[in-house]
This record gives C-alpha cells, sequence and structure tokens, in this order.
C-alpha cells in the first residue's frame, strides 16, 4: 500500500509540472508573436496586436542583457541586491504617491466609501436593498481591512502607501523562499531581479482592492507551511492555516491558493503520513471557510439583521462564459451582468440564481451546437487573460480622460493617458513576460526529467497555483489584473531556468573549444 501512495504522489507530482510546463510553453509562443492590448478607456476593449518587427531583436538584446549581468551577480549578495531595490522602489513609491490625485474608482472606490462610512456608524451600503454592500457581502472582509486604514488615516494615501509595504513585502517573502529552497547565489540574484523588474506589481499599489495584501497573506502562509514542512512543528502549520484564511477574507479568489496549499499537504501525506499534517489540512479548511463566516455573522450583529448571499456567484460563471455583442469586451470579459442581475429580478436573489443557471444553460447549449465558436471563445479568452502585458496595472490607475483624475508629472500623464511611456511599458513588460514564461517552462521540463524522489512538494506551490488560476479563470468572469500574481510565483522557476541556460550555453562553449 505504501508503494501504492509514493507512485501515487509521484503521479501527481509529475502531472502538476507537466501541466505548468504545458502553458508556460503555450504562453511563451503565444507572446513570441502577438500580445495584448487594452486601452486606457473605461470599458475593458481588448485588443490582439502583431509583435513589432523589432520585437525578436529587443529580446535578443534583453537576453543578452540579462547574460552579461552574470559576472555581477555571482560577486554581488543577494541581501546587499534586495536593499538597493528595495531603495529604488521606495524612491519610485514617493514619486508615484507625490504625482498622483488620490481618487480611486468603481469597486474600490465604492468599497473604500463604505469602509468611511462604518467608521461614522452608518451602514446603509450594506442594508439598503441594491447598495454595493448589499449586493457584495463577499467584500466584507476587504472593508474591514480598509476600516483599519480608515482609523488610522482616513485617506487612500495610506492605502496607497500600505500597498507598497505589501508590495515589498511580497518581493522579500518570495526571496527568502528562493533561499530555503536553496537557489544559488547566482539564482537569487536573477530572481530579485525578476521580482522586481515585474513592474505591474509595483503600479498595483495604486488599486486599492486587495490584490496586494492577499497575496503577502499567501506567501506568509506558504512561508510557514514550509517551516512546518521541514520542522513539523504544529504551530507553524496552524499559522499557515490563519494566514490562508486572512487571504481568502481579503480576497475570496485566494482561495485558489489555499487549493494550492492543500494539494502540496495531500502530496505530502501520500509520501508520508502524519497526524500533524492532517490536522493543519483541516485548519485551513477550517479557517478559509470559518473566517469569512466569522466576519459575515460579525456584520449581523453590527447590523441587526441577517445578511443575505448578494449576487449569486453563479452569475459569475455565467458572465465567464458570455459573449455580449453590444459591448466592447471580449467574450468572458465583465460585462456588467452580475451588476444587473438582482436588479432584473427585483433584489430577489431566488430568481437571480435561477435566471443565472437558465442563462447558463443555454451558453453551454450554444458552445456544444458549435464547437468551432466555442474553442475560438475560449481560446480567444485565455489568450487575452494571460499574454496582457501590464496585467491592467496602468488600466486601474488614474483616468483623467472619464474620471477626472490627475497626474502632476509629464511621465506620469504619458503613462496613464496611454501615450508614448504607456507604450513603452507594455512593450518593455512583452519582453519581460516572454521571458518568465519561457524560462520558467525550461525550469519545469528539466525539473519533469530530473526529479528526485525526495523533492519538496512545497516548491511545486507556484506551478500548482497557475494550474488552478488558469482552470478558475477558464469558466469564471476574467480580466488580465487578475492574473499578476500567477505570474509573480513563476519567478523562482524563471530564475532557475535561466540558470540552467547559463549551464547550457558554458556547455556549447567548452565544446566548441
Amino acid at each position: 500500500m505504501r508503494r501504492f501512495f509514493n507512485y501515487l504522489s509521484q503521479f501527481g507530482t509529475y502531472l502538476v509540472l507537466l501541466l505548468a510546463g504545458l502553458f508556460c510553453t503555450f504562453f511563451s509562443f503565444s507572446t513570441l508573436f502577438v500580445t495584448s492590448s487594452i486601452p486606457i478607456k473605461i470599458s475593458e476593449g481588448v485588443l490582439f496586436q502583431t509583435n513589432p518587427w523589432f520585437f525578436l531583436p529587443c529580446l535578443g538584446l534583453f537576453i543578452w542583457g540579462l547574460v552579461r549581468l552574470r559576472p555581477a551577480f555571482e560577486k554581488l549578495s543577494d541581501k546587499q541586491f534586495f536593499k538597493i531595490l528595495t531603495v529604488l522602489y521606495l524612491l519610485m513609491g514617493a514619486y508615484l504617491l507625490f504625482n498622483v490625485e488620490g481618487q480611486i474608482r468603481a469597486d474600490a472606490k465604492h468599497v473604500y466609501k463604505a469602509a468611511l462610512a462604518f467608521n461614522q456608524g452608518n451602514f446603509e451600503s450594506l442594508t439598503t436593498i441594491g447598495a454595493y454592500m448589499y449586493r457584495n457581502p463577499h467584500q466584507l472582509g476587504l472593508l474591514s481591512l480598509e476600516r483599519i486604514y480608515a482609523a488610522i488615516l482616513p485617506t487612500t494615501y495610506l492605502a496607497f502607501g500600505m500597498n507598497l509595504v505589501w508590495t515589498l513585502t511580497n518581493n522579500y517573502l518570495i526571496w527568502r523562499l528562493g533561499r530555503t529552497w536553496g537557489l544559488s547565489q547566482l539564482a537569487r540574484n536573477y530572481l530579485l531581479f525578476f521580482c522586481f523588474a515585474f513592474l505591474p506589481h509595483f503600479f498595483f499599489i495604486l488599486f486599492v482592492y486587495g490584490s496586494t495584501v492577499g497575496l503577502t497573506a499567501c506567501l506568509l502562509s506558504l512561508t510557514c507551511y514550509q517551516a512546518f514542512a521541514k520542522k513539523e512543528q504544529i504551530r507553524y502549520g496552524l499559522l499557515s492555516a490563519v494566514f490562508l484564511g486572512i487571504a481568502c477574507v481579503i480576497r475570496n479568489n485566494y482561495m485558489i491558493f489555499g487549493l494550492t496549499i492543500l494539494g502540496i499537504l495531500t502530496l505530502s501525506i501520500l509520501k508520508k503520513f502524519s497526524w500533524k499534517k492532517v490536522l493543519v489540512g483541516v485548519s485551513c479548511v477550517l479557517c478559509m471557510v470559518g473566517m469569512n463566516k466569522a466576519v459575515l455573522s460579525y456584520y449581523e450583529g453590527v447590523i441587526g439583521q441577517e445578511i443575505g448571499p448578494g449576487t449569486p456567484k453563479i452569475a459569475y460563471v455565467t458572465m465567464g462564459l458570455r459573449d455580449d455583442p453590444n459591448r466592447k469586451t471580449l467574450g468572458g470579459w465583465y460585462d456588467g451582468y452580475n451588476t444587473k442581475i438582482l436588479q432584473r429580478n427585483n433584489f430577489n436573489e431566488e430568481q437571480a440564481t435561477d435566471m443565472a443557471k437558465r442563462d447558463l444553460r443555454k451558453r453551454i447549449v450554444t458552445f456544444l451546437k458549435n464547437p468551432l465558436y466555442a474553442g475560438r471563445f475560449f481560446f480567444q479568452k485565455v489568450y487575452s487573460t494571460w499574454t496582457e502585458p501590464t496585467f491592467q496595472s496602468i488600466w486601474t490607475g488614474p483616468n483623467r480622460w472619464e474620471r477626472n483624475q490627475e497626474t502632476f508629472t509629464p511621465l506620469l500623464q504619458s503613462l496613464y493617458e496611454g501615450l508614448s511611456a504607456y507604450r513603452i511599458f507594455h512593450f518593455l513588460m512583452s519582453l519581460l513576460l516572454w521571458t518568465l514564461y519561457t524560462t520558467a517552462a525550461i525550469y519545469l521540463f528539466h525539473l519533469l526529467r530530473n526529479i528526485q524522489p525526495d523533492f519538496p512538494s512545497t516548491q511545486l506551490a507556484g506551478a500548482i497555483f497557475l494550474i488552478g488560476g488558469f482552470l478558475f479563470h477558464l469558466i469564471w468572469e476574467t480580466k488580465s489584473q487578475y492574473v499578476y500574481m500567477y505570474i509573480l510565483l513563476l519567478t523562482p522557476y524563471a530564475a532557475q531556468g535561466f540558470e540552467i541556460l547559463l549551464s547550457y550555453l558554458d556547455k556549447r562553449k567548452k565544446a566548441a573549444k
């Protein structure tokens, strides 16, 4: 029986590496020729654009530059490099924060305004039929965090500043995981370069929507689980579960990371059973579900009434499979369906759920009757989600033309108004995105061929997370901004993949002599 479980664990590991490697290979091949682009307008009209003729020469120059960094990275302490990059980010963050207005928009604005009102004892956004929090009670965790921010200083600039702190913390935690996983100093320096060069992560400091701090909680959970896996001390496992619960409370989408931790635990249990591992797994599930219910119960006590489910979750699946010809967005992207379905049913949640299910069945029938259309729909949905190199990090920022959100320097105006700075940013991130996908694929396939039986399952976190995110957004509503965190967690693989590439070049040089 033990041998069977070992085979099952090995099969699961191989499957994860294979699928993640194939996804990265597909994205790598795709971004080599065509990328997605989103004009700086409120409507998310995704465009597919062929890379310019100079993309390949610039890509070669970029890779050559990375190779030329090798001597410096072999000598430079990664601790010193982290400090240098952190100071650079702090300077960039100060420049950004001092030169933008504090206005925010859309869902982020609604949640923040509700947080300010809640702190004043006004709960109308939650109690009034049709109000934002009434329709979206799943945002209560994020609202609670922003209530803390607002209690300290009632301005969005504090939230921006905290996002900068969380961004730096994320880069630090990924680097620390790289050290724990035994990456060489050379690979760790490339890891730091990739993390800090991935500028969508930086520009999301102006997006007060919980994605960045939620990712921090996920990485803290993984860090604690790594300590548990190494020492088998139950307190680290329980801490991992708590941070996981916090992540899921702030952003429900991080349930995917929760499933990632559970997947790692399952592979570990198959290798070697331990009651402590089972306890940690149960704790993770309880925290993921229980902490959300606790937040809901707290606010029910505050307002003195039951909180309904709000917008049916099935509506997001239906929206993720819709293709509205009257909107500029691609099929599967946000089209307002979820915000209108309650209103169309007089805010009767049961009727809204039934309507979403009926609409979903119609879409499934359409796909079954038109397989070519279905293939094109899902191809475009996947392509637009994973090949947009800015990940809407600029789109979510200040919008002067349609929302009167000002920036105060020529550089930021050029960036946030979609002019030359934005085009350069889009191009540079295209180069980086191709590099990350390609080198991550190199490492994943290298690992698939050379994996050892004692390979720690914790190092599969980025691969499992990527697979989960890919499958989730295949059916759920999608936006490119929803997937940047999956790319960030590929950076340890990319750094090791680039080191493998350097070793290959060394062998070629020796063979040529």
